[in-house]
């Protein structure tokens, strides 16, 4: 193990010397003596030690404070100042350029042990939280998908870049801009609401539809998740961040589908989650595969059948309040709800939407994503947190197309736990059935060379240039059948990092085409 550089700036021969000597007591590599502000700058930028002792009283022009400024300004370096006065203001102008620690002379030499190595562990963990937030500032700036952070009083106190051009404007438009007066009115008492039952109390909100106005006057659906980052009094003072997802075309394909009862149909047996229909009095009129798995009612026993005679518990809970609401308003809603099964309890997101004679109930078992969002206030790594909290698959990869982290969103998409998911190729790790094609896997297939995902991540790999919004269709095994599934894919490189990575995020668009 390498031994810790010091680099001592002090124009006192003797004082320099019993620096060194205790410094090298302890087994610090002493890798200069040096007696001005000016050339101790030239050595920390030649010798890059891991700390410096730095006399406040130099003689030439540039004294220690202002060599200290510029040295970790510049390199990062901390410094330890060493002065013959308890000069108060001497130390508060210390405290302004970054200063690590103070030593008074004379000292002795576990004192200046006992300060170099409080000051190392204070800039290791310095470093370790910048390079942290470059890698979050990064990720999300480079997001196909919009972000943004706000004050709870609806101040934009940055958005990334994916949000601004969602809105129509600059980022550095963003940033005079309110989130309230971005939302038209009629959305505003429902988002208060949500924002202040569920953010202050839970600490993130369900997933829920509000409208945005663009810049130029149009109104754009959208599907927002919020969490809170920094709780203050009450939410005006409160930061909360807030992912953005343009919904429009899935408003579109929402009201196609209620044109289309054939197509109603279809889409509903093609979802893997519960869905269920009923009319105006809450009588069943479809119900799915996956609502006979969870209910261990049949299709043929459920339709025609009332709410009320197959779940005689529903009557007066809150989710009949809130189909009664949106049969009411013609507003769809959602909420989440447990559901006990023998021993195990499953939490599931429901979204209830309004169609003509009824209603449709779509419930999504949340149940990992809940376990996650608990464990998010005990985390202290924002990325990840940030990541596992994100509604669309993003999945981090290497050069090799291997994956180095996954999101809850991503386990979803390719059916397996992420330690499943961990060090495998894309396709393999997403179950596309052409990595079975040969036996090295993902990437040698016939098909592989033409595969679009790929020729994709292998475009962004190479040009370090985002591809965004692309439709793919590939064949997949899903309960070990195959079928064709739809993915809106982009693909972002992470710059600004120390080996080659890709942000690959996938939504699955399949019910929609």
């Amino acid at each position: 193990m390498r031994s810790t550089k010091i680099m001592i700036v002090e124009d006192n021969t003797t004082v320099a010397e019993d620096c060194r000597l205790y410094l090298e007591n302890r087994s610090y590599q002493v890798t200069s003596i040096v007696a001005s502000g000016e050339e101790s700058i030239e050595k920390a930028a030649e010798e890059r030690p891991d700390a410096v002792l730095m006399d406040i009283h130099l003689r030439d022009e540039m004294d220690g404070i202002e060599a200290a400024e510029q040295i970790y300004a510049r390199f990062q370096i901390p410094v330890v100042f060493l002065s013959a006065y308890d000069d108060r203001k001497l130390l508060e102008r210390a405290k302004r350029v970054g200063c690590f620690g103070y030593l008074l002379k004379p000292f002795e030499e576990n004192e200046i042990h006992a300060m170099l190595e409080m000051v190392l562990y204070k800039a290791q963990a310095e470093r370790a939280l910048r390079k942290s937030e470059e890698k979050f500032r990064h990720l999300f700036e480079r997001s196909p998908h919009g972000f943004a952070l706000v004050k709870g009083n609806g101040e934009i106190l940055h958005s990334n870049s994916a949000y601004a051009n969602m809105l129509g404007h600059s980022q550095e438009d963003m940033s005079k801009l309110n989130w309230i007066e971005l939302t038209p009115e009629k959305w505003r008492p429902q988002e208060f609401a949500v924002q202040g039952r569920q953010l202050m109390e839970n600490g993130h909100t369900d997933l829920y539809e509000k409208e945005f106005i663009r810049k130029d006057g149009q109104i754009l659906p959208v599907e927002v998740q919020a969490f809170l980052l920094e709780r203050g009094d009450n939410l005006e003072t409160s930061q909360v961040g807030a992912f953005v997802h343009d919904i429009t075309e899935r408003r579109k394909a929402e009201n196609s589908q209620r044109k289309s009862q054939q197509h109603f149909q279809e889409l509903a047996e093609s979802i893997c989650d519960t869905f269920i229909a009923l009319d105006e009095f809450l009588m069943v009129t479809y119900w799915n595969r996956a609502a006979e798995e969870l209910t261990g009612i049949s299709t043929k026993e459920a339709v025609g059948e009332s709410l009320y005679e197959l779940f005689p518990e529903a009557a007066g809970t809150a989710a009949e309040k809130v189909y009664h609401q949106v049969l009411r308003t013609r507003r769809p809603m959602t909420f989440e709800t447990e559901y006990h099964m023998g021993e195990t309890d499953r939490f599931y997101e429901v979204s209830v939407n309004p169609f003509d004679g009824g209603l449709s109930i779509l419930a999504r078992n949340i149940s990992s994503q809940h376990q996650m969002l608990e464990s998010l206030q005990n985390s202290e790594a924002r990325l990840e947190a940030i990541m596992a909290a994100a509604p669309v698959a993003m999945i981090v990869l290497d050069s090799e197309w291997r994956v180095r982290q996954a999101n809850l969103a991503a386990t979803q998409l390719a059916r397996r736990p992420l330690e499943g998911m961990i060090g495998l190729r894309e396709g393999k790790a997403i179950r596309c059935l052409h990595s079975l094609d040969d036996p090295k896997g993902c990437g040698f297939g016939p098909f592989c060379e033409t595969c679009p995902v790929r020729l994709i991540v292998l475009n962004t790999l190479e040009t370090r240039q985002p591809n965004l919004n692309v439709e793919v269709t590939l064949p997949f095994r899903i309960h070990g059948k195959k079928q064709d599934m739809t993915l809106l894919i982009s693909a972002t490189p992470l710059n600004g990092l120390e080996e080659n990575l890709v942000l690959f995020c996938a939504r699955d668009i399949t019910a929609q085409k």
